[in-house]
């Protein structure tokens, strides 16, 4: 009996060892990938205008070179201005705003430009918000979809308002993207 224990505690360690040895060298190499991707920006002149965070995304505005820079990893995606023809943003497989090349704004009329998102989130009767994401439709590559939440949030959490707030500042930069506008700094 004492045999097959220590036998179980030996293959354990050993199974915890290799977890602990796998995340490491998964940590290293993420670390590799940003410095290089870094590297890169910097030598294009990259010059993050914009940042705007989300728990699983972050988008980086240049408006000198007129691209965005998707941060989710693993993916690293440059997106130039020119290349987007049409943007939703999704709160559980629900559009909540979208807006296209030499259109007016869709979604959120009610609220206006600026704070669209917080009016058109408000009739919407569920505690829980599942997904929030983000589609980006390109002129000549395939769709984009940014998943931008990592954990379900609450309507009355502290994180719901500062999300919706997130949102509409993407959303107020697609916009201006779209319509040939100034991007507000």
């Amino acid at each position: 009996m004492d045999d097959s224990l220590i036998f179980i505690t030996v293959i354990f360690t050993i199974i915890i060892i290799i977890i602990i040895i796998s995340a490491v060298k998964r940590n290293r190499n993420m670390n590799k990938f940003y410095s290089t991707q870094k590297q890169n920006l910097s030598k294009i002149g990259f010059s993050k205008n914009n940042l705007i965070e989300f728990s699983l995304a972050k988008l980086y505005i240049d408006t000198n070179l007129k691209i965005i820079v998707v941060d989710s990893f693993p993916n690293y995606l440059f997106i130039n201005f020119k290349d987007i023809a049409k943007y939703e943003v999704i709160l559980d497989n629900s559009i909540i705003k979208e807006n296209a090349v030499g259109n007016a704004i869709i979604g959120g009329i009610i609220a206006g430009g600026v704070g669209a998102i917080i009016g058109s989130t408000s009739a919407s009767s569920r505690e829980l918000i599942s997904q929030v994401a983000i589609h980006i439709y390109q002129i000549s590559n395939p769709p984009l979809t940014f998943i931008l939440n990592s954990t379900p949030i609450s309507r009355v959490s502290n994180e719901y308002p500062l999300l919706l707030q997130k949102l509409d500042a993407l959303s107020e930069i697609l916009d201006s993207i779209l319509n040939n506008k100034i991007i507000p700094v």
